[in-house]
């Protein structure tokens, strides 16, 4: 054996060395050698006869057995890779050892099924293996080997671990189609035999289940599978029926998974498929008669409800809506029934279980919603369609949705009614009740309330929540979750109400201020969590209407917000979001209303109230910081020169803050949020008209008189994350929004964030650089453009050295990944570009990326590298430009990276073709850049012979040689981009599966 060099062992010394290293990794002594040896144990030729072995000794622990027969299945899997065991010996010895080991333990005989299954996929000889081993297995007592084996089968024949062609799969997959007679025949003759039993019925419909999955491998009538129709008559379909109302759990899911495959089978409701929808409705509606009747385990009812639910949502899908529409009495029924099973569903306290039948009235209601693809596709012009036709279809379109919402109102009015309820949180919330689930829930709630507005419209639903109001009002009593639940309705249904239309969200509106607020507790904070989201969604109307705002304004400033924060609750995550929803609300309200305020002088008044919060300790900075926009965005709304003494005045106090601590020498963790209100505060104000050039920017004349001390906070503090994410944050919104007023400070910030970034790298420094790039790298300016490309360098320098220590890319990958997304991002612009590719530290770039780029197993770094190569090669086949501001430069970068590429070509070959073979197909999105990297290349004359060198040297492990051929001949001469990158995708599984192959052979 490969891992014992020089030495050779007996069958029995390995059965030996098995026993001993599996007893010690059970024991828990020297885990990780015993798994390694037993790792490479798997990967030998004598595996196969050892395991043989093992699994024919009596008395043999279980642990072991599983692990011979787990070794046999891998063994299949990879096609017998390395047995010297002819196939045909291989599939009888398996055979006879599930016939000697049937009653064994179950997780054995799983694991020789498999290997079965896998000898059956991979044998192409084999003319009728079902039919073999249904005779082999068909006496009685194996009977439960063989319904896992026809369980098992359809499943394995898509499972990507069986490493056979496309094109095998395909036609098994075809085959096995071919066979669903017989099998329905064998599995109606085993039930005959069950007796009743109802662990053998459940094992039956798990095959009948499976091999309903893979009808649609041969194509049939679109829409609906012949099957379908056949169905009824056949016992397993009638079994079915009769077990899906069982409560029990395992018998109730299989026949659910039954059920869904049935489903699959047709997209519609017609003569075929009628009689089986039906005979499964009645049987969904029995199961809901036997859980409301059930007085068992809870848990059980539970789940069987959540299988009802899933089935009702899948009915909807494609079926129930033809059900809806039909004026049958029939269909009326069955539609009564169903709603009402649905609407019963819906209004229980259980999340998950109103959750999962959220699905029922969302995919029913999609039948009748118009999304904007399908009213796209019914204005476009059919072939040979004159105008008049056109707008006949589409008159007829809108007339049959008309007449489809005749039927759905009713229907969806009621679950409006069910949800306005369902909704409201219990009258006394306590620490027990799952707050953060049933908040999750309402979310979707307040999804579909808005939804139905299509059919029942919003002025209904505000009625009905105005009747209920009044209704509480006159009761005597507040019952804050009925109105907290009432305002939540409100805020679902006003993104489908005119503003200021009706009657009552004004109303709400006007009474806010004079509610009786609870005081304490989870109740006072859930409260004003619905009037901060209500004002948030009613923000629009209330910013044009300075009447209504202004109370609700000094509400929030006076009371709401300084309450909330002072309320304690034990959850501390339910505090920070609530009194996130009711800044939120404020922040939303300002913002809208800000160039009123300004109008209408009321901008001081305003301020004031806001500066008030923001110097209020008891508020989270994180609401702070809210406050503080929503102060910055009433002074964008000022004149400039208004704007930046506003501006001026906001930043001072919070930067005395920052300034005091710095000079007691306080710790950076201490600083983290005054720094923050500061930065945010900074870049809090944008203009709501452009600044001219030849006027001063209200905010980079204020970050320029603070420049000095910008610099001193973010130095001593370089090492810490968070004022180093908030400093480059602000600063790069600011230079993106000021662009050509910034040149002053560009210099100056780039040399503050390559200091740091050499001191202690962070992403937040290249992701800021990045930015710069982006915005300046197209000046003319050629001092700035060699300023650019010079903090690339510094910046490229500092990253190559720490990626020379290799533990680097493993613990901060980010860092590596992000350089190059910078650099990648530099090569864009052609001015920055020209500058960079002809500086000489751009090899080393790319020399970096070559050596690390074949073992880099991290996803975001692995696919910048790629971007990187992908973006030189992009300037070797850039489309010339004749004449132009850039014509020039573009020209004589696209020379440079030719020279470059040139240079390195062997090497940058080798990489993406490593790449491609080891780790492309586990790394998302690594195959189409290789693919873009790869086809320009062979623009290049020599390209061509460097791949061929390549090839040869790639060891046989990762690409046979006769595919080897196949790629040179096709990446050499494939000029379709789409074929290219589909060629690529099949070489990286080919080297996938080509490497199982080696590994286990």
């Amino acid at each position: 054996p490969e891992f014992f060099p020089g030495i050779t062992m007996s069958t029995e010394q390995f059965e030996q060395q098995v026993n001993f290293y599996l007893t010690q990794l059970h024991k828990g002594e020297n885990v990780q050698a015993s798994n390694e040896w037993l790792t490479k144990f798997q990967q030998q030729s004598a595996a196969w006869e050892t395991s043989n072995a093992i699994l024919s000794k009596p008395n043999t622990p279980t642990p072991t057995l599983h692990f011979a027969a787990q070794t046999l299945a891998v063994k299949a899997q990879t096609g017998l890779s390395g047995v010297a065991t002819p196939p045909a010996a291989c599939k009888d010895g398996v055979i006879q050892l599930i016939q000697a080991l049937h009653a064994g333990p179950t997780i054995v005989v799983r694991q020789l099924v498999l290997a079965l299954c896998g000898i059956v996929l991979h044998t192409t000889e084999w003319q009728d293996p079902i039919v073999d081993v249904t005779n082999a297995l068909s006496a009685q007592h194996l009977h439960p080997v063989l319904l896992e084996f026809l369980a098992l089968l359809p499943e394995e024949q898509k499972n990507d671990r069986v490493l056979i062609e496309p094109r095998r799969r395909a036609t098994f997959g075809h085959a096995l189609v071919q066979k669903t007679e017989f099998v329905m025949n064998t599995l109606a003759t085993i039930l005959q035999t069950a007796n009743g039993s109802l662990q053998m019925e459940v094992k039956i419909l798990r095959a009948f289940q499976s091999w309903l999955t893979g009808q649609w491998a041969v194509l049939s009538d679109p829409g609906t599978h012949p099957i379908i129709s056949t169905l009824p008559n056949l016992p397993l379909f009638k079994l079915c029926m009769e077990r899906l109302p069982t409560v029990d759990v395992n018998m109730c899911k299989v026949c659910g998974e039954c059920v869904s495959e049935i489903f699959s089978l047709s997209e519609t409701l017609n003569e075929k498929s009628e009689p089986a929808i039906i005979a499964i409705v009645e049987s969904m509606l029995s199961l809901m008669a036997a859980l409301q009747k059930h007085q068992g385990s809870s848990s059980d009812k539970e789940d069987c409800c959540k299988v009802l639910c899933r089935l009702l949502g899948e009915i909807a899908e494609n079926h129930f809506h033809h059900f809806v529409y039909a004026d049958s009495a029939v269909s009326q029924s069955v539609v009564q029934r169903v709603v009402e099973m649905a609407l019963t569903l819906l209004g229980t306290r259980n999340t998950e279980i109103a959750e999962s039948v959220l699905d029922f009235w969302y995919n029913l209601l999609s039948h009748h919603l118009c999304t904007q693809e399908q009213a796209n596709l019914e204005n476009l012009s059919q072939p040979g369609e004159s105008i008049y036709q056109r707008q006949a279809r589409i008159n007829e379109s809108q007339q049959r949705r008309q007449v489809q919402r005749q039927y759905l109102v009713p229907l969806y009015k009621r679950m409006v009614e069910v949800l306005t309820v369902a909704v409201r949180y219990p009258a006394d919330v306590d620490d027990l009740f799952e707050l953060d689930e049933f908040s999750r829930v309402r979310e979707l709630f307040s999804i579909s309330l808005t939804e139905a507005c299509v059919v029942v419209g919003p002025e209904w639903v505000l009625d009905l929540v105005g009747a209920q109001l009044t209704a509480t009002a006159n009761s005597g009593s507040f019952k804050w979750h009925e109105v907290e639940g009432n305002l939540f309705v409100l805020t679902s249904i006003a993104p489908r109400a005119r503003a200021g239309a009706d009657a009552v969200i004004p109303q709400m509106l006007a009474v806010l201020p004079e509610l009786p607020y609870p005081e304490a507790g989870y109740p006072a904070l859930l409260f004003r969590c619905a009037v901060g989201r209500l004002i948030h969604f009613t923000s629009g109307y209330l910013g044009t209407n300075l009447e209504k705002c202004l109370p609700l304004f000094s509400l929030f400033t006076d009371k709401l917000v300084p309450e909330t924060a002072a309320i304690q609750v034990p959850s501390k995550e339910t505090k920070a979001q609530c009194e996130g929803q009711v800044i939120s609300g404020l922040l939303v309200m300002v913002h809208e209303a800000a160039a009123n305020f300004v109008k209408e002088n009321a901008h001081l008044k305003v301020l004031t109230a806001l500066g008030n919060l923001i110097m209020n300790q008891a508020i989270s900075v994180e609401g702070r910081c809210n406050v503080v926009m929503a102060a910055g965005s009433v002074i964008s709304a000022l004149p400039a020169e208004q704007m930046y003494t506003c501006l001026k005045q906001l930043i001072s106090p919070l930067g005395d803050t920052v300034k005091n601590a710095l000079s007691q020498n306080v710790d950076p963790k201490q600083l983290a949020k005054p720094t923050k209100l500061f930065f945010v505060a900074l870049q809090s104000v944008r203009p709501t008209t452009p600044v001219p050039p030849e006027v001063k920017h209200p905010v980079v004349e204020c970050l320029s008189e603070n420049w000095t001390f910008v610099e001193q906070a973010v130095s001593a503090c370089y090492a810490s994350e968070t004022i180093m994410q908030d400093a480059c944050h602000s600063l790069t919104n600011i230079l993106h929004l000021a662009r050509t007023h910034t040149s002053v400070v560009v210099v100056p910030f780039l040399r503050l964030i390559v200091n740091c970034f050499q001191r202690m790298p962070m992403i937040f420094h290249l992701g800021a650089s990045r930015t710069v790039m982006g915005v300046f790298g197209s000046t003319k300016d050629e001092a700035m453009l060699k300023t650019l490309s010079e903090a690339m360098k510094v910046l490229g320098e500092a990253t190559l050295a720490r990626m020379q220590d290799k533990e680097f890319i493993i613990n901060l990958p980010d860092i590596t990944g992000m350089y190059y997304d910078a650099l990648a991002g530099a090569l864009q612009p052609p001015p920055l570009a020209h500058v960079i590719l002809h500086s000489d530290w751009i090899s080393s770039c790319l020399v970096g990326a070559v050596d690390t780029l074949p073992n880099c197993q991290h996803q975001k770094a692995m696919c910048a590298m790629l971007l990187f190569i992908t973006r030189l090669v992009f300037w070797v086949n850039r489309p010339q430009v004749q004449s132009g501001e850039f014509a020039t430069i573009m020209a004589q970068a696209s020379a440079k990276a030719r020279e470059l590429l040139l240079q390195f070509l062997a090497a940058t070959l080798r990489t993406l073709i490593a790449c491609l073979a080891n780790t492309a197909k586990g790394v998302q999105h690594a195959t189409p850049l290789i693919a873009s990297c790869l086809q320009p290349l062979f623009t290049i004359p020599e390209a061509p012979e460097a791949l061929r060198t390549t090839l040869q040297a790639l060891g046989n492990q990762y690409m046979a040689d006769s595919f080897k051929e196949t790629f040179y001949n096709t990446v050499t001469t494939q000029k379709d981009p789409r074929l290219f990158a589909e060629f690529c995708q099949e070489t990286a599984e080919h080297c996938v599966a080509q490497w199982k192959k080696a590994t286990h052979g």
